[in-house]
């Protein structure tokens, strides 16, 4: 018997992938841990009644444009790749005529970008829109180019060509649209369900299956949780899967060390 408890042992201590689960329900009152953007006036982050929640709003420049807001909340590593998501999401307004969503991410990526411009992610996202009448959900892909594709050109100003270079991070393609299914309501709690395995992708809505597809392209990135010209509230992240840190409610994360303890607890209950 101590032979088995030793090789028990040995295969414990060179496991590299450990199981785990993030959760956070935000009744410390706090983000700790996420990663905001952008970070300025025009998204407000902040904890209301146990709830995360990120408020945008459009504005008006002086030439007249209206220009779209969005805040971007993260939370993970590069390396993460098997794993699912699932929290619950609400819209408690939005910006009437000027496209509002609530978009959630896995295996997000952030692309380098070039100055003055905004952040860009690759990764599988749903963008949910709820409206007075019916609501929209849309899965789609952002697939990183590497190394970008630069782009040479003229372009007008004030009457004369001058020459510009864009460099080409992404692209992006539609999985899914649907715009009669869904009854999405305004301050309503939905849930949302997001699974990553290998190659193969689940997204659900309010525990439908939205849909399943495979993409070989998108390997690894974090969680990625967004409003645009709305105030949004995310509630009750469970992120389990392989490498993620076992992290709860209150924010206290168990090692690999406390596992080990665990494990060989369990290992000794067979002697």
């Amino acid at each position: 018997m101590r032979w088995i408890i030793i090789i028990a042992l040995a295969f414990l201590l060179t496991t590299e992938t450990w199981a785990g689960t993030f959760k956070d329900n935000f009744e410390d009152g706090n983000l700790s841990g996420w990663q905001l953007y952008p970070v300025d006036k025009s998204p407000e982050f902040q904890v209301e009644k146990g709830e995360a929640c990120i408020q945008t709003h459009s504005w008006i420049r002086d030439d007249g444009v209206t220009v779209v807001c969005e805040g971007t909340m993260t939370i993970g590593s590069d390396d993460w790749r098997n794993y699912t998501l699932e929290l619950k999401v609400k819209t408690v307004e939005s910006d009437h005529g000027t496209g509002h969503a609530i978009i959630i991410g896995i295996r997000t990526e952030e692309l380098p970008s070039e100055p003055f411009t905004s952040k860009d992610y690759s990764g599988i996202y749903m963008e949910i829109v709820s409206a007075r009448i019916f609501g929209v959900i849309t899965v789609y892909k952002i697939i990183k180019i590497d190394p970008p594709i630069v782009h040479k050109g003229m372009m007008n100003v004030d009457g004369k060509l001058i020459p510009y270079t864009w460099k080409q991070t992404h692209r992006m393609e539609t999985v899914f649209q649907d715009s009669v299914k869904w009854d999405i309501l305004f301050d309503t709690w939905y849930p949302v369900k997001m699974v990553a395995k290998d190659n193969h992708f689940k997204l659900y809505f309010n525990n439908d299956l939205v849909t399943s597809f495979d993409d070989a392209n998108i390997m690894s990135g974090k969680v990625r949780l967004s409003a645009v010209n709305a105030h949004v509230h995310f509630d009750d992240v469970v992120i389990t899967g392989e490498n993620i840190p076992d992290i709860g409610p209150s924010g206290r994360a168990v090692s690999a060390k406390g596992k080990l303890a665990t494990a060989w607890g369990n290992v000794k209950q067979l002697h």
